[in-house]
């Protein structure tokens, strides 16, 4: 099993636009690690997607990935959902007005949907694309599983969220997938010996980012999780998600690694490959 972190920023990726802090700055002139788009991971052998954030055009582009059979969705916030017209760029064909392919089958929760069509984006959208043939919608439901050859991707739900991370299997090595939306998490055995948890890198007891964004104080901090992964065995930490409020360099990070190398601790950058 090999996937691909296509995106390793959030909500306010690095360089954010006019900004001319340091960070932004050595992010424009350096490029590589120091430059982070929108959250998604892709699974190359059974060309899955998970998420579509605004930069998944240039993703796929980037990273020569010609084919998408599935997208999965976690939730609705716009940092994972606002490059959603991805499906009509890769599915339609504008000499004939049809699709190039058979629908790309599209996988979400039917509370994100709603909270989506409330918020953010009308779901009349998806029924669209499914009347164009471009896609076809599937409800998952937690503890629900989708197989594409050997390839397993279970749908998980924590309490407090309606948002979906998700176990991708394949023999007995298993990938966690939780970039963002956590609230609570809760040691199932399901996911004991992970091979990686790919995580949102949130917050630390001793600081906290963004303090004046109340919801920042909901999500779990980074020492709950390594305590999460320490408790459920799991082999590998790769903390995503990295927004520029957490005013960290790659320099930064990289002694942030060495700090807590006891949990194998990587921070992802834009097209991180990770194979098993």
């Amino acid at each position: 099993m090999e996937v691909t972190i296509l995106g390793s920023g959030g909500i306010e990726s690095v360089p954010k636009p006019c900004c001319a802090c340091k960070r932004c700055l050595e992010a424009i002139e350096k490029k590589g690690k120091f430059f982070r788009s929108g959250p998604s991971l892709f699974i190359n052998s059974v060309n899955v997607l998970i998420d579509t954030p605004e930069e998944i055009r240039i993703q796929l582009i980037r990273e020569k990935i010609f084919k998408v059979d599935a997208i999965f969705y976690t939730h609705w916030h716009p940092d994972h959902t606002m490059g959603i017209r991805i499906i009509e760029q890769i599915n339609k064909d504008c000499h004939t007005d049809k699709p190039k392919f058979k629908p790309i089958d599209v996988y979400i929760s039917e509370d994100q949907l709603n909270l989506m069509d409330k918020f953010l984006i009308r779901k009349g959208l998806f029924d669209f694309y499914e009347s164009q043939g471009l896609m076809k919608k599937h409800f998952l439901q937690d503890g629900e599983s989708v197989k594409f050859g050997k390839i397993e991707i279970e749908a998980i739900q924590f309490p407090k969220s309606t948002a979906f991370y998700y176990l991708i299997k394949e023999d007995n090595k298993k990938i966690i997938y939780m970039p963002c939306e956590i609230e609570e998490i809760k040691e199932l055995d399901k996911l004991r010996n992970a091979e990686y948890l790919i995580v949102h890198f949130s917050w630390f007891k001793e600081k906290r980012i963004c303090v004046e964004f109340p919801w920042r104080f909901s999500e779990v901090p980074v020492e709950r999780i390594l305590e999460f992964a320490k408790n459920l065995s799991i082999k590998n930490v790769v903390f995503m998600h990295i927004d520029e409020c957490h005013d960290k360099t790659p320099y930064e990070l990289e002694k942030l690694e060495q700090k807590y190398k006891d949990y194998n601790v990587k921070f992802a950058f834009d097209g991180m490959r990770i194979s098993l």
